[in-house]
C-alpha cells in the first residue's frame, strides 16, 4: 500500500454525528457531499476499524478507518497532505452515515442491539455484555456469531430447520400392483434395421390376454435387485438395449442375446407391430417364443448345362423352412413362425438376406461359375454348407496322386486385432487349407481338369476343435465361429500360453503367428531345462542347460537372471523367455552352491549334502551318486575313517577319542574339507592339532601351516608344540620386529601369530599358499562384518580348521562367520542365512530349520562333550593355560624384577633368614604384577593391562553358557577386578571371601541357581569345607606355593556326588616367577613336598641361590 495521508476526527460519536458536522471540515474545493459517482467495496472489517476500496471513474484509493476513544482516525492513498481531508476521506465519512452494514462496525448501540437480537436466539437474555458470547465479523455482509464454534441456536426457526434437516426423507416406494405381469418387448423401426428392447408391466384378462395399460418399468431398478447371476446378467442385458435404438454388431451384443436366452424369471416374449400402433399396446405386441435351436443355412448349386443354379435350404431342427417366409428381426433374431431363433453363426444373416432379396435362386453363366466359386462360394462355405450336385468322391487312386493319402496338418493361426487375439484353427490338406469343422467341401481337380471332392477326416478336426475350446474358460460362449478370441492380457498370460501351447504342440499342432502380435516380445516355447551331474576330482560338475525352443541360453546369462530373482531371459533372436518359477528356485539353489566355469557349475565335494538335497536323483550320473553315497557313508561314522601312523617324532600320548579327531583331521585334509573341532575346553583340541601337522609335515615335506590364535594363547602353543612335536620347524610372526623378520615358507613347517597381527600384515599372509590355515578360538570371526573375518578369508589354503570350545555363544549368526571361513558357500550368502536359518531359528525357533542347519553342518564339524568322553578321562584333569604379558606390564615386572634380584645379590644367606618378611613381600609383590599391577598397593600407577584377565574371561565368556566354573584368587582385589568384568559382561556369579557372612546361602545359591554360572572365591575363605559339585571347571588365578593348598581347592568340585569330570586350569605368565613355581611343582615335586611346605618357610628353606632362580 502507498504511503497514506491522515485526517483526525476529535471528539468523534457517531450516534449524534450528521452532515451539518461534516460540512464544517470540509476543504472549499469540495462543496458538496454525495455519494454519487463513487462506488465504495468494504474490503476488510471488525470492530472499530476497516478497509475501503473507494473508486471514481478517474481514480481510486485504499482508505482506512479507526474508531479509538472518541477519535476517528482515517488514512488514505491518494497522495493528499495530511490534515486535510480528501475526497476518498469524505465518502469514506459517508459510507459511515449512511451505509448501515458499515455502520454498525463503528455504532455500538447499533451494534448492542443486533446482538441482543442474535443473543435471544442461543438463549442469552438478562446478560448485560454479550460481546464476551458473540463476536461481529465479515463475511461478504456483517454476521453475528457466537465465539463458541459449538454453541447451537435453539429459537423455534433454528431448532425446525435442524430438526428437518437431520430427519431422513420417508422412502419413496414403488409402485406396486400384484395383478400385474412383466413382459419382454421387442421394438423394431418400421424404416432401419434399429432395435429397441424394454420390460414393461400390463394387466391380463380371464383368458390370460393382454389389456392396457402397458407401463415400462427401468431395467436398471430390477439389476439392483437381482439376487443371482443369472438374475444379474439378464437385466443388465436388457439394460443394455432398453431406452436407445441401435443395431447388432458387437461382440458385447452376442453376449448379452445369450444372457436374455436364458430369462430367469420366464417373462413373456412380445414383438411390437408398428403397423397397428406406433404405441406399445396390447393389440400391436405379438407373443413369440425367444429360443436357441439348431438352426443350419446350406446351398446347393446345380449344373444345368450352360448355367449353374445356386439355392438356399435353411433347416431348423431338422424342419426345413422356406426362406421367403422367414424375417429377420431385432438385431440377430430370426422370426419363424412364432419363434424368435437367435442367429449364432457368423454370415447367417448377411447370406440370408442376400438369398430373399433374389427370391432364393442364383443363375451364373458357365464361363464366370469358376470365378464366382473360388471368390464367392468358397469364403460362404467358412460357415455354410454348400453341396455341389454335380461333384464326385475322390478314390484312392486320385488321393494318392495329389498326395492327400496321410492326415491332414493341424495349423493355429494367430492374429493382432488390437486389443484382442484372434485365433483361428485350420487343417491342411494337401496344399489346401480349411477352417476346422467348417462345411466347406473339400474341392479338388485331377490331372484332367476334371473336379471331384475329397472326405475330410471328421474326427480329426473334432478333436483339433474340442481341444481349443477346452483350453481356455473364455472360448466356452464362443460357439458358432470360425476362431476363438481372448484379451491380449488373459492371452499372454504365461501362466496359460506357455502350458496350452506345450499341450498343442504335443497333439501335433502348429502355432504361427505368436511372434506378430504387437507389443509382445515373448518367447512362445516353455522352458525346457536338463541336468546333469558328474563327478571330478575336487568337485562336482553339473551340465545345467535350458532352452526355450531352438533358442539355449547361456549359462553365464543365466546365471545373471537367477542372480537377479528375473524369470525372464533375453534371447538371442530378440525374444523374452520365460523361466518357471519352480526353475529359478532350483537354479538359484544350484548356483549358491557353486560357481559358474564355462558351461558348467562347478560344485565343491563338500557340498554334498546340498548337492544331494538339490537334485533330484535321476540328474546324477551313475559317478556322482556312488561318491555322494560314500562320503555320506564316511563322514557320518568315524570308524569308516581310514587310519593313520603317528610319525615317530611325535611325544604326547593320544587317548581314543583324541586319535579319532587327528584320523578325521587328516581325512578332512584328503578331502579338501574345511572342518571345525568343537571339543569342549579341556579335551585337547591343541595336542589333537598338533599331531595332524606333524602328519602334514610327514606327507607333505616342504609345505607350510598357518595358526592364527589369541595373542594369550600364542605362548601355549609355543610350548605345546615344544613338548609334543619337536620336530616341527616353528615360528612366532608376532611383536614388534615382525616387518623385519617376516618367515620364509620353505623355512618353517608352522607358522604361530595372532588376531590383530593377522589384520595387520594380511598383505603378506595372503601372499603365501599353506597348505593348512588353524583359528584357534574361531569365534573372533564370528562377526563377518569384522575386520578379523575379512582378513581371515583372504588366506589362501588348501585346508581350513577352525577350533572352538563353543561355536555358538550368542546366536546362529555366529556359526555363520566361522563356517563361511572353514567351508566357504557351505551356508549360502550372509542375506540367505539370515532369511533361511537365522530369522526361522533365533526369532521363530522353527524346529525344522534347527534341524536342517544341523544337517547341513553336521559332517564338517566333530564335537565332542566331557560327558560323551567321560571313560577316557582321568576323574581331574589338570592343565596350564600360559598368559603372555603385554609390553607394558612386561615393563613394569622386568622392572621390579630387576631391583628385587639387585637387592637379593647384595644379601647373604644370614641377611635374608634374619630378613624373610621382607624378602616374602618382594615375592608377593612379583606375583601380584604377573596377575595386575592394579592390585599393587604402591601410589604409583602402573596402567591397567593385565594378560591374566583378558584371557580369564575369554574362557570364563566361552565356557559360561554349558558349565559352571570356580574361579580362586589369593588376593580379594583381584576377585574384585574379576566381579567388575563379569558384570559389564552380564555374567552371572556368587562370591566368597573371608568376610562373608551368609557363606552357606551362597553355596546353596550357586548350587541352585542356573543364573549364576561362576563362583568368586579366595583361596582361604573358600579352600575348605565346601561341597560345590555344581561345577565342573576350576581356574586358580595365581598358583600357589604349597600346591596342598590348590588340590584342595580342586577338591571343592571333586568330591563325592560328582558326575561331571572336573577340568582344573591353572593360569601362568611364562618367563616369570609363576613359571619358575610350576616347573619346581612339576620337576622337584619331593622338593615341593618336603621343601616348600608353606609361604612362611620359603625364607627359611631356599637359599640366597634358590630364590635368585626363582626371580
Amino acid at each position: 500500500m502507498a504511503d497514506l495521508h491522515f485526517f483526525d476526527f476529535t471528539d468523534f460519536d457517531l450516534g449524534n454525528w450528521s452532515y451539518n458536522q461534516l460540512l464544517r471540515f470540509l476543504p472549499p474545493e469540495l462543496s458538496s457531499l454525495t455519494r454519487r459517482g463513487h462506488k465504495t467495496e468494504i474490503a476488510e472489517a471488525r470492530v472499530n476499524e476497516a478497509l475501503l476500496s473507494i473508486a471514481s471513474a478517474a481514480s481510486s484509493a485504499l482508505v482506512t478507518v479507526r474508531q479509538e476513544d472518541r477519535r476517528l482516525h482515517i488514512g488514505c492513498s491518494c497522495g493528499g497532505i495530511s490534515g486535510k481531508l480528501c475526497v476518498f476521506q469524505v465518502q469514506a465519512v459517508l459510507n459511515l452515515l449512511e451505509n448501515q452494514e458499515l455502520r454498525i462496525f463503528f455504532d455500538s448501540g447499533k451494534r448492542e442491539q443486533q446482538f441482543r437480537i442474535t443473543g435471544e436466539k442461543y438463549g442469552f437474555r438478562d446478560i448485560d455484555d454479550l460481546e464476551k458470547e458473540f463476536e461481529l465479523v465479515w463475511d461478504g455482509r456483517p454476521v453475528v456469531k457466537p465465539r463458541n464454534e459449538h454453541l447451537q441456536a435453539c429459537d423455534d426457526e433454528n431448532l425446525h430447520l435442524l430438526a428437518s434437516e437431520l430427519t431422513p426423507p420417508k422412502p419413496v416406494l414403488p409402485e406396486w400392483n400384484e395383478d400385474a405381469v412383466k413382459i419382454l418387448v421387442w421394438t423394431q423401426s418400421r424404416f432401419q434395421d434399429n432395435f429397441q428392447l424394454g420390460i414393461f408391466e400390463a394387466f391380463t384378462t380371464a383368458g390370460g390376454n393382454l389389456r392396457g395399460p402397458v407401463r415400462p418399468v427401468h431395467a436398471v431398478d430390477l439389476l439392483l435387485e437381482a439376487e443371482t447371476t443369472d438374475h444379474l446378467k439378464f437385466y443388465g442385458a436388457v439394460a443394455k438395449f432398453q431406452d436407445q435404438h441401435r443395431s447388432a454388431g458387437q461382440v458385447t451384443d452376442r453376449q448379452a442375446f445369450y444372457w436374455l436366452l436364458k430369462n430367469p424369471d420366464r417373462l413373456p416374449v412380445y414383438i411390437h407391430n408398428f403397423g397397428i400402433s406406433e404405441s406399445i399396446v396390447p393389440q400391436a405386441l405379438r407373443l413369440v417364443e425367444m429360443v436357441s435351436k439348431e438352426m443350419e443355412m446350406s446351398l446347393t448349386v446345380h449344373d444345368a448345362g450352360e448355367f449353374f443354379e445356386v439355392k438356399g435350404v435353411l433347416t431348423i431342427e431338422g424342419k426345413s423352412f422356406d426362406l421367403l417366409e422367414t424375417r429377420l428381426r431385432c438385431g440377430n433374431f430370426l422370426l419363424a413362425g412364432n419363434r424368435l431363433h437367435l442367429i449364432e453363426r457368423d454370415g447367417f444373416k448377411e447370406l440370408l438376406e442376400y438369398l430373399q432379396r433374389h427370391r432364393n435362386k442364383i443363375v451364373l453363366h458357365r464361363s464366370r461359375y469358376e470365378a464366382f466359386r473360388k471368390e464367392v462360394l468358397e469364403r460362404v462355405e467358412n460357415y455354410t454348407r454348400v453341396t455341389y450336385t454335380y461333384l464326385k468322391t475322390a478314390g484312392k487312386k486320385q488321393k494318392k496322386e495329389l498326395g492327400l493319402d496321410y492326415p491332414p496338418r493341424k495349423i493355429l493361426y494367430l492374429d493382432d486385432a488390437g486389443q484382442y487375439v484372434h485365433l483361428t484353427p485350420v487343417v491342411q490338406y494337401g496344399h489346401v487349407e480349411l477352417p476346422v469343422l467348417s462345411p466347406r467341401v473339400l474341392y479338388m481337380v485331377d490331372h484332367e481338369g476334371r473336379p471331384f471332392k475329397v472326405e475330410r477326416e471328421n474326427r480329426t478336426e473334432m478333436e483339433f476343435a474340442t481341444s481349443l475350446m477346452l483350453s481356455h474358460p473364455g472360448f466356452a460362449e464362443q460357439a458358432g465361429q470360425d476362431y476363438v478370441y481372448l484379451h491380449k492380457l488373459k492371452f499372454l498370460d504365461e501362466d496359460w500360453f506357455l502350458k496350452t501351447f506345450q499341450e498343442w504342440r504335443n497333439q501335433g499342432i502348429r502355432i504361427l503367428g505368436f511372434n506378430r502380435i504387437q507389443n509382445n516380445r515373448l518367447n512362445e516355447y516353455q522352458a525346457k531345462v536338463t541336468v546333469t551331474v558328474v563327478s571330478g576330482i575336487d568337485w562336482f560338475e553339473t551340465k545345467a542347460e535350458v532352452r526355450f525352443g531352438e533358442e539355449v541360453v547361456p549359462l553365464r546369462q543365466l546365471f545373471t537372471s537367477v542372480r537377479n530373482k528375473s524369470r525372464y531371459i533375453p534371447l538371442a533372436d530378440g525374444t523374452t523367455g520365460i523361466l518357471p518359477q519352480e526353475w529359478l528356485e532350483k537354479l538359484a539353489g544350484y548356483f549358491r552352491i557353486g560357481s559358474v566355469h564355462g558351461e558348467t557349475v562347478r560344485t565343491l565335494r563338500q557340498h554334498f549334502g546340498e548337492l544331494r538335497d538339490l537334485y533330484p536323483e535321476a540328474y546324477l550320473s551313475p559317478s556322482a551318486r556312488a561318491d555322494i553315497q560314500l562320503l555320506a557313508d564316511t563322514l557320518g561314522n568315524l570308524d569308516e575313517i581310514p587310519a593313520v601312523q603317528l610319525p615317530g617324532g611325535f611325544r604326547g600320548v593320544l587317548r581314543d577319542y583324541q586319535y579319532e579327531g587327528v584320523k578325521w583331521l587328516a581325512f578332512m585334509g584328503d578331502l579338501g574339507f574345511g572342518a571345525c573341532l568343537a571339543d569342549d575346553m579341556g579335551l585337547g583340541k591343541t595336542i589333537q592339532v598338533i599331531a595332524y601337522l606333524l602328519i602334514c609335515k610327514k606327507r607333505l615335506p616342504g609345505s607350510t601351516s598357518l595358526v592364527v590364535v589369541p595373542a594369550s594363547l600364542l605362548f601355549n602353543w609355543q610350548t605345546e608344540i615344544a613338548r609334543y612335536a619337536p620336530d616341527l620347524r616353528f615360528a612366532a610372526y608376532y611383536g614388534e620386529g615382525r616387518k623385519m623378520d617376516f618367515p620364509g615358507q620353505q623355512e618353517f613347517d608352522v607358522i604361530l601369530t595372532t588376531y590383530s597381527v593377522m589384520v595387520a600384515e594380511i598383505h603378506r599372509l595372503r601372499l603365501n599358499e599353506y597348505h593348512c590355515v588353524v583359528l584357534d578360538e574361531s569365534q573372533n570371526i564370528k562377526n563377518p562384518s569384522s575386520q578379523r573375518y575379512r582378513a581371515a578369508c583372504q588366506l589362501r589354503a588348501r585346508h581350513r580348521i577352525i577350533l572352538t570350545g563353543t561355536p555358538v555363544e550368542n546366536n546362529t549368526y555366529d556359526l555363520y562367520g566361522q563356517f563361511s571361513f572353514a567351508c566357504p558357500g557351505l551356508l549360502g550368502s550372509r542375506r540367505y542365512f539370515k532369511d533361511h536359518y537365522f530369522m526361522p531359528v533365533d526369532k521363530f525357533h522353527e524346529s525344522g530349520k534347527i534341524e536342517e542347519l544341523q544337517a547341513r553342518i553336521r559332517p564338517f564339524m566333530l564335537r565332542r562333550t566331557k560327558e560323551q568322553v567321560a571313560k577316557q578321562l582321568p576323574e581331574k584333569t589338570e592343565m596350564v593355560i600360559y598368559c603372555e604379558m603385554g609390553p607394558e606390564q612386561r615393563r613394569v615386572y622386568d622392572a621390579y624384577a630387576e631391583e628385587f634380584r639387585h637387592y637379593l645379590a647384595g644379601k647373604s644367606d644370614g641377611d635374608i633368614a634374619r630378613e624373610k618378611l621382607h624378602v616374602l613381600q618382594g615375592l608377593t609383590k612379583l606375583r601380584q604384577i604377573c596377575i595386575s599391577p592394579l592390585i599393587l598397593n604402591d601410589e604409583e600407577y602402573y596402567g591397567g593391562e593385565s594378560a591374566k584377565i583378558t584371557v580369564l574371561m575369554e574362557q570364563l565368556e566361552s565356557l559360561a553358557a554349558h558349565h559352571k566354573i570356580l574361579v580362586f584368587s589369593q588376593f580379594v582385589t583381584v576377585l574384585d577386578l574379576v566381579r567388575e568384568e563379569l558384570g559389564t559382561r552380564s555374567i552371572g556369579y556368587s562370591y566368597l571371601v573371608g568376610a562373608t557372612v551368609n557363606r552357606g546361602e551362597v553355596v546353596r545359591d550357586f548350587q541352585e541357581s542356573e543364573e549364576k554360572r561362576v563362583f568368586l572365591i579366595s583361596l582361604k575363605a573358600g579352600g575348605t569345607g565346601l561341597n560345590l559339585t555344581a561345577a565342573s571347571y576350576v581356574f586358580l588365578i595365581d598358583p600357589w606355593w604349597n600346591p596342598a593348598v590348590e588340590s584342595q581347592a580342586v577338591d571343592r568340585v571333586h568330591r563325592i556326588g560328582q558326575d561331571k569330570t572336573v577340568i582344573a586350569i591353572r593360569l601362568v605368565c611364562p618367563g616369570t616367577i609363576e613359571e619358575r613355581v610350576i616347573q619346581l611343582q612339576q620337576n622337584k615335586k619331593e622338593l615341593t613336598g618336603e621343601l616348600i611346605r608353606s609361604e612362611e618357610s620359603i625364607g627359611k628353606e631356599l637359599d640366597k641361590k634358590a630364590l635368585l632362580q626363582l626371580v
